[in-house]
């Protein structure tokens, strides 16, 4: 056993000290408390885990901000501006954007208990949903999606299980060769950004986690986004009207929402439940669209997939996964009329 064990030891030998610069340099943000994830100032901007980002944010500013609605959802929940959902709650709430990209049913469900298992108010909840999101009935595994720790609980797996994600990440060389070279040039080259997932944060707010796209913004007030080559080609493939996804929702699934319905019955939380209108004008299945009115009330869901007015207009999107705060405000002031 003795020998095994210092085989093994020599064996690792040579990754002891890429280990050690990992822990020390916490590439990902994961291994020390950090008061800001995103700093503009930082001269290396790595890809951060967002349902890391978004839990810790709201454990860190809780007692000074007093959280008590949410946005759940994906990336596309990311452009709903919280001062214009602020309009529509009554006076004196502490609204929260508490999402991650690439965002799955089972953690949208664990995050809304976490707030429960908390025993803190959850007095309004908007969930942006969507057909990618409704059928991830199991937590991630890569680390950019990996579920945080302590919506699993914070116990030892969880922990063991996150970290190893990181830790994996680290040691792919297509990464580590990219943050090495930027940390000692002070340059993000292109290639990071497809090799290594490296880039510079856009605007971000620590006390609410809102992201906003200003440079995209001031590109399309200049009128000058939409002509621009990348952003034609990214809008050239064609829109599917009058196809149906198919139907993702089964009994793992359901049990899911269910459990998120329970806990608002529990709060008393006053919620909406949105579909996102995608570019690609590809319906929500209307089995699925039944399951979620008869779970959360038909006044309640809101299904903006499919063909209409919003997926008819390029100028709506930023490209074809993510619309802009100004549908988002117009579906808000619909649903709250």
């Amino acid at each position: 056993m003795r020998r095994f064990i210092l085989k093994t030891l020599w064996a690792l030998s040579p990754l002891l000290p890429l280990a050690a610069l990992y822990y020390a340099l916490d590439p990902f943000r994961v291994v020390w408390h950090h008061e800001v994830f995103y700093d503009p100032d930082d001269s290396v901007w790595v890809n951060l885990n967002a349902d890391y980002v978004a839990t810790c944010t709201y454990d860190q500013h809780y007692a000074e901000e007093h959280y008590d609605a949410f946005i759940f959802g994906n990336s596309r929940s990311r452009y709903y501006p919280v001062a214009d959902w602020r309009q529509h709650l009554p006076e004196g709430r502490h609204p929260y954007h508490f999402d991650a990209h690439s965002e799955s049913l089972y953690a949208m469900t664990r995050k809304v208990e976490y707030i429960e298992r908390q025993g803190r108010p959850l007095r309004d909840a908007l969930l942006i949903i969507d057909r990618t999101l409704l059928e991830q009935d199991k937590a991630a595994t890569p680390h950019l999606n990996h579920i945080s720790p302590q919506l699993e609980g914070n116990t030892l797996a969880a922990r063991v299980a996150f970290q190893t994600a990181s830790l994996k990440a680290w040691f792919s060389p297509k990464f580590m060769l990219s943050y090495i070279d930027a940390q000692l040039f002070n340059t993000l080259r292109p290639y990071m950004i497809h090799a290594a997932t490296m880039m510079k944060p856009y605007p971000y707010d620590p006390h609410t986690n809102e992201e906003t796209m200003a440079d995209e913004e001031a590109r399309i007030a200049a009128g000058t986004y939409y002509d621009e080559p990348d952003i034609q080609r990214c809008f050239m493939k064609p829109q599917r009207p009058g196809a149906i996804d198919d139907a993702v929702i089964g009994q793992p699934e359901r049990d899911l929402l269910l459990r998120m319905r329970d806990v608002f019955r529990r709060k008393g939380t006053d919620y909406h439940v949105v579909v996102s209108p995608l570019y690609d004008q590809v319906r929500l299945n209307p089995s699925d669209l039944a399951v979620l009115e008869d779970i959360f009330g038909t006044s309640r869901v809101h299904d903006y997939s499919g063909v209409n007015a919003i997926t008819a207009d390029r100028h709506n999107y930023y490209e074809p996964y993510h619309y802009r705060p100004t549908v988002a405000r117009h579906i808000m002031q619909e649903i709250y009329r």
